[in-house]
């Protein structure tokens, strides 16, 4: 799987993986290592119960996945920034397969692959690029806009150099804010010192 998500994803969107608290894959909890091996960002796991963003055995985003319409799963994928969707279970296959913004790509053993055929950016408003992401830091490049929202949550204690405004927004019905910045500069970083 490793090799397939390197291969076959890139890092211009998240992967939504679907995390099981059985422990079925190789006994473990394995999203953090999958993350951590292909250097692709994950929402699913290890902390399952805890975020409202997070997909485990049937739930995404706080619900049973067959409770979402086509159109709200959609947007929620739009707002989360996911790009690939990693899934094990027959009721979320059976669900996902009927999603029209959805394109099955691949199968390994028990995982279904699928890709989500919409635009992709972690940019709410404004644009721009991540250039990197690491522990307590992003950094972005061609920066635009008298304001920009990313599709980070925002934690208090965050800086930016150089120095702008950086305050939380909420969007949808995520209780977790995200990172809004004014007056950003073309090229800055975010920081948790």
């Amino acid at each position: 799987m490793i090799n397939w998500i390197r291969n076959n994803t890139d890092d211009d969107a998240r992967v939504l993986f679907e995390t099981s608290p059985d422990r079925i894959h190789d006994g473990a909890h394995i999203a953090g290592y999958l993350a951590m091996r292909t250097q692709r960002e994950f929402i699913g796991g290890p902390y399952i119960y805890l975020n409202y963003a997070d997909f485990w055995q049937g739930y995404v985003f706080g619900r049973p996945i067959e409770q979402w319409s086509a159109n709200d799963l959609a947007a929620k994928f739009q707002l989360y920034n996911v790009g690939w969707i990693l899934t094990y279970t027959p009721a979320s296959n059976a669900y996902l397969q009927k999603l029209p913004m959805l394109e099955q790509v691949a199968q390994h053993g028990p995982v279904t692959a699928y890709r989500v055929q919409q635009a992709h950016s972690y940019f709410a408003e404004g644009s721009g690029r991540v250039v990197s992401r690491q522990i307590d830091r992003i950094d972005l490049a061609e920066v635009r806009g008298e304001a920009i929202t990313l599709k980070y949550h925002y934690v208090d204690g965050l800086i930016t150099t150089p120095p702008a405004t950086i305050e939380p927004v909420f969007l949808d019905e995520d209780p977790q804010p995200f990172i809004r910045i004014l007056h950003p500069a073309d090229k800055l970083s975010i920081l948790y010192p």
